[in-house]
């Protein structure tokens, strides 16, 4: 989706800006690489395509390790980057490309996505709820692609199932900080997920939802007092550039509520906030596990068990 810009609840706190101390990343990503990134080429080709961005870089992410524990891509798997799409020279990636190929540019979600791509098949919810007859929504338009690694997975629920996906929909205030940390700490360091956020955008005066967008996280920092998150490391589609981009979190209610002023321009700031409403995650840990030396990737012990007041399931909407 175009990038929109949001606003939450009048704020009557002053904020709380955490400090950062400790940095964790996904196996194999640091500043420097190991991330990806996909750039829309936009000029009305994939302008509302931040969901299918956000899913090529989850799967190239997954593809590296799959590559990387011993295993050949399916002939014909897309992979890497291919020629610039772009004025500026800045490659287009092969997988995002797949998706602009075979479905409108519409907005839409990478749970829709990922398991066609892996499959062939899209989430049977897709279907069941409508959403392909849906203009709001993006759908396919062609049939028979997709379905790069049907070997590896019977259909979505298999697919969903093995790759261990979570969705994570806070439907009651927003993420708490708490509960941020405690998902990304347990997704990034434990089950070593690549995660696809979702940013919501608010209008202030009067406070009202303006719009979502997607991006993928690769890491994130914490406070050394307080353990919790400060900070996260992004891609993003809507920012003209192939970066990893790291964005302070501020806090505001005791941590109730998050949001990340510094992705806005200070005008910007005036009318709108961003918080962070959903994320979705597809683990490699039996990937890193196929290894030798899987503690040179930083395992870390433990998950921090702190209060949360949403609600997460596995494979299923809150």
């Amino acid at each position: 989706m175009k990038k929109r810009f949001l606003s939450l609840i009048a704020l009557t706190s002053l904020a709380a800006p955490l400090s950062s101390a400790a940095t964790y990343f996904l196996p194999g990503v640091s500043e420097s690489g190991g991330w990806h990134d996909a750039e829309k080429q936009w000029g009305g080709v994939d302008d509302n395509m931040c969901w299918a961005a956000q899913a090529a870089c989850m799967t190239q992410y997954w593809q590296d390790w799959f590559v990387k524990a011993g295993n050949t891509l399916p002939d014909g798997t897309p992979n890497g980057y291919g020629v610039s799409k772009r004025s500026d020279g800045i490659r287009s990636s092969n997988i995002f490309e797949t998706y602009k190929a075979n479905w409108t540019n519409v907005g839409g979600l990478s749970e829709f996505g990922l398991p066609w791509y892996f499959t062939g098949t899209p989430d049977p919810e897709y279907y069941d709820h409508g959403y392909s007859r849906n203009p709001q929504w993006s759908h396919l338009t062609t049939s028979g692609q997709g379905g790069y690694f049907s070997q590896e997975f019977t259909g979505p629920e298999d697919f969903f199932q093995k790759v261990n996906f979570l969705e994570h929909r806070e439907t009651d205030g927003g993420l708490s900080i708490y509960e941020l940390t405690d998902k990304l700490m347990d997704l990034i360091t434990v089950e070593y997920s690549i995660v696809g956020l979702t940013l919501d955008f608010w209008n202030r005066n009067p406070m009202s939802y303006y719009g979502g967008h997607a991006v993928t996280l690769w890491g994130f920092d914490t406070d050394d007092s307080t353990g919790l998150v400060s900070a996260i490391y992004i891609t993003d589609s809507d920012d003209n550039a192939h970066a990893l981009v790291r964005y302070d979190l501020v806090t505001y209610y005791d941590g109730a509520d998050i949001e990340m002023p510094s992705y806005l321009t200070a005008a910007q700031q005036e009318k709108y906030s961003v918080t962070i409403d959903k994320f979705y995650s597809l683990s490699v840990a039996d990937f890193v596990a196929a290894i030798p030396e899987p503690s040179s990737f930083g395992l870390l012990a433990g998950v921090v068990a702190l209060g949360a007041g949403a609600c997460a399931r596995r494979r299923r909407r809150c």
